[in-house]
């Protein structure tokens, strides 16, 4: 049986020690459509620390500004 895993939400926030972007969020395992485990990472006490690239939190902040200023299209 196969497993999917699906990040259900994230968020770019700052680290608290280092002042750098840091990525975090949560994910689930599902196997045929059920979910079988929920994992945050990268937030709170019982989270999975996941080093994520620079490269990729620059193509992640890219997104958050594209959808921020698809939301002002929006309003305006």
């Amino acid at each position: 049986m196969q497993v999917e895993l699906k990040v259900t939400r994230w968020e770019i926030g700052q680290d608290e020690k280092s002042k750098q972007p840091k990525v975090s969020g949560e994910y689930e395992l599902l196997m045929a459509g059920n979910n079988i485990a929920t994992q945050s990472f990268n937030s709170g006490y019982s989270d999975k620390a996941i080093p994520f690239s620079s490269e990729l939190i620059i193509k992640l902040k890219a997104i958050e500004k594209d959808i921020v200023a698809e939301i002002e299209q929006l309003l305006t």
